[in-house]
């Protein structure tokens, strides 16, 4: 072989060798698209009571164990039998025992504490909320009916 042509070879063989070792170093510090998105295990079924604008029908899903901090959650909600849309908010725990406990008082729905919802829809038969929980609490779905009749929701898993 020619003392050029040999050489040649070398050097690809070369580049070739230090382009590999640079991809197997360099690959796992890539990042490897969205983080994990979170959902729930399996789908329930919850009927929400009647109620009006004041005083709404209720129910809050408590998503447990307490969600990891900063990684997405994603939660599929519909009213499964009426073409009557409801409102959902997901609130922490807290925040939403904290309203729970005025609901003895006149006028509660009007109280209930839409601006710390981290997620909202509504009114609506059918979506899916998504959001990151800036810490690990425990998070809940609150669902809202202020239709005069009881709806029936879904939650499910978003895969």
């Amino acid at each position: 072989m020619q003392p050029k042509r040999r050489n040649q070879l070398i050097i690809a063989a070369f580049i070739i060798a230090v382009s590999i070792g640079i991809a197997a170093v360099g690959i796992p510090q890539l990042p490897h698209g969205n983080p994990q998105i979170g959902t729930l295990a399996s789908p329930v079924n919850r009927q929400v009571g009647a109620g009006t604008t004041a005083a709404p029908g209720f129910f809050a899903l408590q998503l447990t164990p307490p969600l990891q901090a900063e990684r997405i959650f994603s939660v599929g909600v519909a009213v499964i039998n009426s073409t009557l849309g409801a409102r959902f908010c997901i609130l922490t725990d807290q925040q939403y025992l904290s309203w729970q406990a005025t609901t003895t008082t006149q006028n509660y729905g009007y109280n209930f504490p839409w601006s710390y919802c981290k997620a909202q829809a509504g009114p609506t038969t059918q979506t899916i909320l998504t959001f990151t929980p800036p810490s690990s609490l425990t998070w809940d779905v609150v669902v809202i009916n202020d239709n005069p009749v009881p709806i029936n929701i879904k939650f499910s898993p978003v895969l």
